[in-house]
């Protein structure tokens, strides 16, 4: 019974960490964005965010959790009273322009071709008076076509022994699936594979996960929507590749397809890329630059300066589990400019 005890007191005080440690974040996060402000330096930031979600996502079980309404509200209202919100097309310009003291300019961007970014996200945007870039594929432009995360998701949802069967059908044709090991192994197996291989897997999940479905994704008057209410589109490739994993031919081949599609949808040419996996470097940089964009969105977590490249432009994931851990992660990006 003593032994019982001590393991209660212990897991009642780690709780109570756990429910301290946003708030003292959130106080320290203020401090680090003080003296961000303080900087003369030139500087703004680019936040990156997914889905919004009527409630939170679980981040220990989910492979792209939901951020939940309301914290985004407050992630929005706080952005409101302390950063510059502006378009992302004006941030370098803007975070070139600040000096000491002014507020620090702030972006902010969605990826992927998700049907909440139209019934959530856009309209939580609109209370706010906040601009916003939306990176699409296109690939539901005509019918729903989920992404191969989405159906892996959902054979995951199902329990332990839906995922082991799904092992057994991916190993009768890639022997590295029956290796154990953690989720992101798989996923990160998956996102690597060259375009054929890759397509094959999706394929396969897809006939496992069956007629269900997490989102529909967004139709070609669902993108009218978006930029009828005055937010940017842009291109996240059709297909979603890992760019890195393509020869040169290939890889001009993935910035231009689609992007009619996407174009005819939008109602212009779309002007800036989010690459997929939030992967790039100079090369994916100038296969962008030939096929016309002229700002491109990686996946760093640091500022934006003037000496970056503007086809390889940093976000910082806005995805967190409470209010105070999202103003710490700010303060302390920020503050490191």
């Amino acid at each position: 019974m003593a032994r019982s005890k001590r393991e209660k007191a212990g897991q009642d005080g780690a709780r109570r960490k756990l429910q301290l440690f946003p708030m003292l974040a959130g106080r320290a996060g203020r401090l680090f964005e003080r003296r961000a402000r303080r900087s003369p330096n030139p500087f703004g930031l680019v936040i990156l965010h997914h889905e919004i979600a009527p409630t939170q996502g679980d981040g220990s079980r989910e492979l792209v959790p939901a951020l939940g309404a309301d914290l985004f509200r407050a992630q929005l209202e706080h952005l409101g009273k302390h950063y510059d919100v502006v378009p992302l097309q004006q941030l370098r310009a803007e975070a070139g322009a600040r000096s000491s003291g002014d507020r620090i300019p702030v972006a902010l961007t969605f990826d992927d071709d998700l049907a909440r970014h139209l019934s959530v996200a856009a309209p939580i945007l609109e209370e706010f008076g906040f601009p916003a870039t939306f990176f699409l594929c296109g690939n539901s432009l005509r019918a729903s076509s989920p992404f191969w995360w989405q159906d892996l998701q959902v054979i995951l949802n199902r329990g332990p022994e839906a995922v082991a069967d799904m092992k057994r059908e991916l190993a009768g044709e890639w022997s590295w699936a029956r290796l154990d090991g953690r989720t992101e192994d798989l996923t990160d197996t998956i996102e690597a594979s060259p375009p054929q291989q890759r397509d094959a897997i999706a394929a396969r999940l897809r006939d496992l996960a069956g007629p269900d479905r997490l989102d529909d994704g967004l139709s070609a008057e669902d993108v009218k929507s978006l930029v009828g209410r005055g937010f940017e589109v842009g291109f996240h490739t059709r297909h979603h590749y890992s760019l890195q994993s393509l020869d040169a031919k290939s890889l001009d081949k993935a910035m231009q397809e689609g992007i009619d599609e996407l174009e005819e949808a939008a109602g212009y040419r779309p002007t800036s890329i989010a690459y997929p996996y939030a992967n790039a470097d100079l090369r994916i940089a100038e296969s962008a630059e030939r096929a016309g964009f002229q700002l491109g969105v990686i996946g760093k977590q640091i500022v934006v300066t003037p000496d970056q490249h503007p086809l390889l432009v940093p976000r910082f994931v806005g995805w967190t589990e409470t209010i105070g851990t999202f103003v710490w992660g700010l303060g302390r990006v920020t503050s490191a400019a």
